[in-house]
């Protein structure tokens, strides 16, 4: 029979330095060979909004942590490693879970090891299309939009100033992002790297102009409920040509789901909740 035989704590506010002030961690993804982190790392990061908020990795035994802050200071949710790029270059995908001002981020190194020690680059998403939509909530469901991932000069700043760095950047804005997952599906012809993703929408009025919410266009909040989105990558160059396709998008309790929080994906099939 299977039985607990011990358990420690690999992080504590004990240890002191950065490990001291950690709070708040959402949700998490453990990492392994398949995902380009032999032999495997659990990351986890803080869901809040302050000069500190960050991404923590611990090793597969306990024995190593990690506070990993140029993966950016913002509201993470989730940080999905997402392989099969040219090169073993090692990808990460950043959900920014902050209500009216959420941003998609990505995080490319050379190696596990690029990622680990901060040798890589942060980047956050552009659409690029000709026409896009100024917001994700004003997408259709089945509408694609191209975007390139821009470069992001300085990761470890502060939320705010981070925050106002992607905006003049002109990151594409999502309602409030949640959750993320990347492609497990095996031997489909032409098969990219890809991920999936949620937003859970939100209804009430954002504190300042945002084009998710748009009097005249929708009489509020123009993605309430939530939607589900994927995401294909050049696995050339993640950075270049990224296809954002909405999935679906929840009308409501009556439609059997909405406020999508969490996702999950297998070899065959899409689990949401």
């Amino acid at each position: 029979s299977l039985g607990v035989k011990g358990g420690s704590y690999p992080l504590h506010p004990g240890m002191g330095g950065p490990f001291a002030q950690l709070e708040r961690f959402c949700s998490a993804t453990f990492a392994g060979p398949a995902e380009n982190f032999a032999p495997g790392w659990f990351f986890t990061g803080e869901e809040q909004r302050n000069s500190t908020s960050t991404t923590v990795a611990v090793s597969q035994d306990g024995s190593q942590a990690k506070v990993l802050p140029w993966l950016g200071r913002y509201a993470h949710e989730n940080t999905i490693s997402v392989p099969g790029f040219d090169g073993g270059k090692v990808v990460m995908i950043g959900l920014d879970d902050a209500g009216w001002q959420s941003e998609l981020y990505m995080y490319v190194g050379n190696s596990a090891a690029d990622v680990l020690g901060g040798s890589g680059t942060l980047y956050v998403f552009k659409a690029t299309s000709t026409g896009a939509p100024a917001g994700s909530a004003l997408m259709s469901v089945g509408q694609g939009i191209t975007g390139d991932f821009v470069e992001v000069a300085n990761p470890e700043q502060s939320w705010d100033a981070l925050n106002a760095s992607v905006k003049a950047l002109g990151a594409f804005p999502f309602v409030r992002l949640e959750d993320g997952d990347y492609d497990k599906r095996a031997g489909v012809p032409g098969q990219k790297p890809a991920m999936y993703f949620v937003d859970t929408g939100r209804e009430s009025a954002p504190s300042s102009p945002n084009p998710n919410y748009d009097l005249g266009l929708c009489g509020g909040s123009c993605d309430r409920y939530g939607s589900v989105f994927r995401m294909d990558f050049d696995p050339a160059n993640p950075t270049v040509g990224a296809r954002l396709t909405l999935l679906a998008k929840s009308t409501g309790a009556e439609s059997g789901w909405a406020s999508p929080d969490n996702i999950a994906t297998s070899r065959q099939s899409l689990m949401l909740q």
